[in-house]
């Protein structure tokens, strides 16, 4: 290999090391701010389901008039659904209604006993639901959500900046190699003699070449 396939090589390596050591913790950040996207949903359905336990009707803990606007707003709202599925009580609406999750995530929270999951009821409007199964004489669904607005903007400001520091090292790394490869260039020189060579053939005098 010659002197800048090795030097690619070398770079190419840096290179890799620069990416996993940006991407890694980025996505792990990420992932850390999706999570406690769901920390106050999971209180607030515990706390729902223990009302429920204790025999105070579905309807009086939260009001059928939703107030929150699940378009605009980032408080969280909590829905209540019966065992088919339709909507008890909802402090959120969406365009005047109560939006009704997809029935993947009833189907799921009847296996496990609660989910977490991102509910997008319409383009634009993401929510971080939490959902939890309240077994009794009638099996109940409580759902917490809350938008994910604010933090897929700061997860966005979070892939920017990891970008532009990647972006950085990676010329960085660059700028070495180019160093590394200048230096090679104006090294030590090697100076070589040249040498006379004198050839005695026997019975002849002596000539220099």
């Amino acid at each position: 290999m010659n002197r800048k396939g090795q030097l690619f090589g070398i770079w190419l390596i840096l290179a890799i090391m620069v990416t996993g050591a940006v991407g890694f913790p980025t996505v792990a950040i990420q992932q850390n701010y999706r999570q406690n996207a769901n920390d106050p949903q999971i209180e607030i359905t515990q706390e729902v389901a223990a009302a429920i336990r204790k025999g105070i009707p579905r309807d009086q803990i939260v009001s059928p008039t939703g107030s929150v606007d699940m378009s605009a707003s980032l408080s969280p709202f909590i829905a209540i659904y019966d065992q088919d599925a339709k909507v008890v009580g909802s402090s959120g609406k969406l365009n005047e209604e109560n939006p009704i999750p997809p029935t993947g995530a009833f189907d799921t929270v009847k296996q496990k006993g609660s989910v977490h999951f991102t509910w997008e009821p319409q383009p634009g409007v993401r929510i971080a639901a939490v959902m939890q199964e309240v077994k009794g004489e009638k099996t109940t669904y409580v759902l917490a959500g809350k938008s994910l607005r604010e933090v897929e903007r700061r997860e966005q400001q979070l892939t920017q900046m990891a970008m532009l520091t990647w972006a950085a090292l990676i010329l960085l790394t660059l700028f070495l190699i180019w160093f590394i490869h200048m230096l090679t260039l104006s090294g030590p020189t090697v100076v070589t003699e040249n040498t006379e060579v004198i050839i005695v053939e026997e019975g002849k005098p002596e000539t220099s070449a």
